[in-house]
């Protein structure tokens, strides 16, 4: 059983940044893991650099058992928290074939063909437990790897909150019930 004794919040987007977006993501996430007796030892805001953002996953996961970061798993070039988890656990990524059908239907719904971009939201970390998104088209994901997660959610709140309280908040509190 994984003890999570350590969390740290990483936050995407160059938008938080340059004071445009409030950050309301870490607030609600450090009260969630507070309630769960996870202790939030940092927050970390990185802009959209991949090389900025890699040293920031692997700070994190140098100091932390359990790293949940919000943002960048949108479709655009600047969205690379996906890619940038893969290259600091040395993990592929592959195609989520679930993932791809549900963000072909959101478009579906919306009249709309799907565009191109689109497709990168399906793809995640292999070996991923896949978190779906029934407010947007960007899923989310839990990755395991030895003793360290990395839990990786869409940036906006409207999303978010639901995908936490669903998936994660449930999944931490059965990970976490062997901590004393």
């Amino acid at each position: 059983m994984i003890q999570y004794v350590k969390a740290e919040l990483i936050s995407t987007g160059t938008e938080l940044l340059l004071g445009q977006t409030l950050n309301t993501n870490a607030h609600y996430l450090s009260q969630k893991l507070s309630a769960l007796g996870i202790n939030v030892y940092y927050h970390t805001a990185v802009g959209d650099n991949p090389d900025r953002m890699k040293e920031v996953f692997r700070r994190a996961l140098e100091r932390a058992d359990v790293v949940i970061s919000t943002g960048g798993l949108g479709p655009t070039l600047d969205d690379l928290t996906k890619q940038t988890v893969c290259k600091v656990m040395d993990l592929e990524q592959e195609l989520h074939e679930e993932s791809l059908a549900r963000v072909k239907g959101f478009f579906i719904k919306l009249g709309r063909e799907m565009p191109e971009s689109n497709v990168k939201q399906a793809y995640f970390p292999k070996g991923s437990k896949i978190i779906p998104n029934n407010l947007g088209t960007a899923p989310g994901a839990i990755v395991e790897k030895g003793d360290k997660t990395v839990i990786i959610l869409p940036g906006p709140p409207f999303e978010m909150r639901p995908m936490f309280e669903e998936s994660v908040e449930p999944y931490l509190k059965d990970k976490s019930k062997s901590i004393p």
